[in-house]
């Protein structure tokens, strides 16, 4: 689900929103990605790598801006 540009949400208001109607979303927000692309170019968000190696979810990313950092860039995947 993509959210429409004239709303003006930050990502945690979205994470917000989500969690409070209990809706559904892709699991793999609880392993620690942030921004879903394709199989080459997504990677979990480092933000949320916890000291034993383990992953927060999503919504606990404390700063939304960034939020793509668990994307690669065109140039990164050459």
């Amino acid at each position: 689900m993509r959210v429409h540009p004239i709303l003006d949400w930050t990502f945690n208001d979205v994470w917000t929103i989500l969690r409070h109607v209990h809706m559904k979303y892709c699991s793999l927000y609880d392993q620690g990605y942030t921004s879903l692309g394709g199989i080459r170019d997504t990677l979990r968000n480092e933000s949320l790598r916890r000291p034993d190696g383990s992953w927060e979810p999503a919504w606990k990313l404390a700063n939304g801006e960034l939020e793509r950092h668990g994307r690669l860039n065109k140039q990164q995947e050459d």
